[in-house]
């Protein structure tokens, strides 16, 4: 299953490092995610470690209430 993040299809449960940017303060930030997290669920909820805005605590006029996904770099699951 996929999701959609400002029109690009994103896997719902891609393991690596994730780049962020606020919607808030502007400021990038990374995140890591392990198997079985959903970067959907950290863009809308993850608090900006610059500004320490929850992108539903930001202003109601912000034109987007989840944080920007810039950047990602896949993490290789080792093979047992």
């Amino acid at each position: 299953m996929r999701a959609h993040i400002g029109g690009a299809k994103i896997a719902k449960m891609d393991t690596g490092l994730w780049t962020l940017r606020c919607q808030n303060c502007g400021e990038t930030f990374t995140i890591e995610l392990k198997a079985g997290q959903q970067i959907v669920q950290f863009a809308r909820s993850y608090i900006c470690p610059n500004c320490k805005t929850k992108p539903n605590d930001a202003l109601s006029t912000q034109a987007s209430t989840w944080h920007r996904v810039i950047g990602f770099h896949c993490s290789k699951i080792p093979q047992h």
